[in-house]
């Protein structure tokens, strides 16, 4: 249960609500385990049952021969669904071993990367072994229909490459309820690692508790670093901070505060400001690459900061807690503007990708004038 198996979960069950459209799920690893979310009857599933957690044994000769072996499987395995199922286009969510040679597969489909980390984050990998697999990687990128990016910043990052398309995350939900900004809380919501910044948070709540006794931050995660960030928070003598685990009912987390931050260090597309800004809260984030930029627009909705300039996010932070003015003004436009990304505009650019991957190969444009998907862009197709 994590956000891109969400995001996965939401396109498929509206692309399956289409009219002639077929939508096939193709898992792995999956085990045998419940699926995490509620998919739609239409929707037909494959698990290829390919058990790589049996290459991350303790003798590593043996971890690399299981690995070839197991990829190989995987290959073969996939490729005798894809030529049965006979898909026009075919989706990578760039999570599994696939990425690296889906497209010699020849089973005719359109092959789409879907890339849900930034480049930055790609680029700054540890160790020279994963530093070289994803140089390795990236060079492939160029034999792909399409690499299908989240931001407008990230697509700079990649170049200049004639195959990539912005396409965002869409909302998630968009309650109808507004927070009312007056519980003086302050949230944060993410895994509790490196990335997340949330060492970078309590450093900053440390400057602002003194002048705001009245305010608690809470940070909503679980993760590897819990028992450091509460080490700090002890040696800072934080009285207002809390750390919490995972909550299932997560908009009633949003809609009980009065602002919401981000610290991450890098990001893809953090749906968290989705998520807060859909129940009317004004945030307060670091333009760290990617998605900030392309999310908040400065001083109408949220506040960008500087990646780094702490003195700035106190500032900006306080600014909103001490005017509560100010917070309904913010919060009430970040409401507002953030319906752009509502699911049907977004899925929008999807299918206008489909339509242009379509034009290209007579085989598919047949197929879709058939089974008339989207008969509102026959015109454009001819």
């Amino acid at each position: 249960m994590a956000g891109m198996e969400r995001i996965l979960a939401i396109k498929a069950n509206y692309l399956a609500g289409l009219t002639g459209m077929e939508v096939v799920i193709i898992t792995y690893e999956q085990k045998n385990l419940p699926l995490a979310f509620d998919f739609s009857d239409k929707i037909r599933f494959y698990d290829l049952d390919i058990d790589y957690a049996a290459c991350r044994g303790k003798n590593i000769f043996w971890n690399k021969i299981r690995r070839i072996i197991y990829t190989k499987r995987h290959q073969r395995r996939l490729e005798e669904i894809l030529l049965k199922e006979k898909p026009d286009i075919t989706i990578s969510m760039m999570t599994g071993r696939e990425r690296e040679w889906l497209y010699r597969l020849k089973d005719g489909s359109k092959k789409i990367l879907e890339c849900h980390f930034s480049y930055f984050s790609y680029q700054n990998v540890k160790g020279i072994i994963n530093r070289y697999k994803i140089k390795r990687f990236l060079n492939k990128i160029k034999y792909y229909d399409r690499l299908v990016v989240l931001t407008e910043e990230d697509r700079k990052d990649w170049g200049r490459k004639d195959n990539i398309v912005v396409i965002p995350n869409a909302l998630t939900f968009y309650p109808k309820e507004s927070a009312d900004l007056s519980i003086p809380r302050v949230i944060a919501v993410g895994r509790l690692s490196a990335q997340k910044g949330f060492d970078r948070l309590i450093a900053i709540w440390a400057e602002i508790e003194p002048y705001f006794p009245d305010w608690k931050l809470t940070i909503i995660g679980s993760g590897e670093l819990q028992d450091t960030l509460e080490r700090q928070i002890g040696l800072l003598k934080l009285k207002s901070v809390e750390i919490c685990p995972p909550r299932a009912e997560i908009i009633r987390e949003y809609l009980g505060s009065s602002v919401y931050v981000l610290t991450s260090r890098h990001e893809g597309f953090p749906m968290v400001l989705h998520e807060a800004m859909a129940c009317g809260l004004p945030v307060v984030a670091y333009t760290c690459k990617c998605g900030p930029r392309d999310i908040i627009q400065d001083r109408q909705d949220g506040f960008l900061i500087e990646e780094g300039d702490e003195n700035e996010f106190v500032k900006r932070l306080s600014q909103l807690m001490a005017d509560s003015s100010l917070r309904q003004k913010v919060g009430n436009e970040a409401r507002r503007n953030i319906i752009r990304f509502a699911l049907p505009s977004v899925m929008k650019k999807w299918e206008n990708l489909f339509i242009t991957l379509a034009s290209q190969d007579e085989r598919i444009l047949k197929e879709l004038k058939v089974r008339e998907i989207f008969p509102q862009k026959e015109e454009e197709i001819k």
